[in-house]
This record gives structure tokens, sequence and C-alpha cells, in this order.
């Protein structure tokens, strides 16, 4: 069973998801449905907007505008959209930026927070095709101030992608702590054969103000310009 089978969905509502993720034809077709689904007050027509999320369209501009439309359409929802974006964000391999988006508009801070570290954990740090969702997810923690964060992302340092480890390296120089700073030296060490994470694990130790204490002989010849490793241990961006 999908996601959006246990909305029930009547034949009209499956009909007009159907017109709404239409890749190709008439784009007038694709924004008639979804002006039916924004008029609607039926719950699961929220989830079927969010299916519009899931597609891209060409041109640009006209997938850009669709989807623009549909975020003011589920914003507009208040707290009813809620607990459908969530099931959203934490099922859906795509489109969850735009998710994300709607839940920051209608959710506090610490509520978001919290939702996208129970989506990475469920997610986990294993080996997926498409690491996209993890990354999506630690671009938005990026954005938050929480104390649950940084011991939140600290597996996911030792995620396949390499993308996933960049992205968590940039979250963890924003939520300095002391289990941080030791995962961020670990993988320094542990991935210093992979330029461009060595690079994102480097500068995320300057911009946390970390110090190398206890891994100074093994990362001293991992930093090079434009940082420079200090006698205090700490490493300056030149």
């Amino acid at each position: 069973m999908g996601f959006f089978d246990i909305f029930g969905g009547g034949s009209k509502v499956e009909r007009l998801i159907k017109a709404i993720t239409q890749k190709f034809g008439p784009p007038e077709n694709r924004q008639k449905a979804l002006n039916q689904l924004a008029e609607m007050e039926e719950p699961e027509a929220i989830a079927a907007l969010l299916r519009r999320f899931t597609i891209q369209v060409d041109p640009g501009i006209t997938d850009r505008e669709e989807k623009d439309f549909t975020y003011r359409a589920i914003v507009d929802k208040g707290e009813n959209a809620v607990e459908p974006l969530k099931a959203f964000v934490l099922n859906s391999d795509t489109g969850i930026a735009w998710g994300l988006k709607a839940l920051n508009a209608l959710i506090p801070p610490p509520d978001l927070a919290e939702h996208c570290i129970a989506t990475l954990k469920k997610v986990g740090n294993d080996y997926t095709r498409d690491p996209e969702k993890k990354v999506v997810l630690l671009n938005q923690l990026l954005e938050l101030d929480d104390p649950r964060i940084g011991e939140a992302v600290i597996p996911f340092l030792e995620d396949p992608a390499d993308e996933v480890k960049i992205g968590t390296a940039r979250v963890l120089s924003k939520t300095p702590t002391e289990a941080g700073r030791v995962a961020l030296l670990e993988g320094l060490v542990r991935d210093q054969d992979k330029k461009r994470v060595v690079s994102a694990l480097v500068e995320a130790i300057s911009v946390g103000k970390f110090t190398v204490e206890g891994y100074r002989e093994k990362v001293a010849p991992l930093i090079s310009d434009p940082f420079a490793l200090q006698k205090d241990g700490t490493v300056l961006h030149k």
C-alpha cells in the first residue's frame, strides 16, 4: 500500500492526482486539477496536492509556478495541513524540500527540528541509491538552532554518500559539541582519501572553532591551504 492509499481517496481525488502528476500534455490541465484540489476541504485533498511536489515538468518556469501555487494552497489550509505534511516528509523520497518549506510556515522551529530528526533517523545512514532526501533534511537542520541536532546528525558522517557527509559537517560546524568535535576529527582521519569530504570537514572544524586535541599528529598533514593549523590546536581560514 502506498502512502497516499491510507487516505482512501475517492474516485474524484484519484482522477485529480492523475491529472496533476501528468508530466506531458497541456499545463492548463494540471492547473485546473490543482485549482479543484485547492478548493476541496476533504483531508485527502491535501495529501493529493502534495503529489505535485514529486514530479518535475518542462519548462522549468511552469514547474516552479505550479509548485508555488501548490505550496500556497497547502499553507492556506493551516493546521489541517500539518499532519499530511509530516507524513509526506517522513514517507516520500522526492519533493520533500517543498514539504519542509510548508511545514516551516506552519509549525514552530523546535517542532520542525524534531520532525527532521525523526525523519533522518528513519532514513538511516545506510546506502541509498539517491541521497537527496538526507541532504535536504540536513540543509533544513542547518537553518535551525536546536540542541538536539548535533547528536542526531553525527551518525551521518559515516554515510556512504559524500554529499551527506559534507552536509553533516556543515550542520556540526553550527552546533559545536565535544561529541561533534571528535566525530569530525574521526571522519577526517577515516575519509582522508576523499578530497571534497576532507575540505568540508576541515572547514567545519575551523568554523566551529574546534581544536584538534588528541588528533594533531593524524590530522596535521591533512590541513592545507586555505587553512592552517595553529599552535593552540584550532584551524584558521587564511
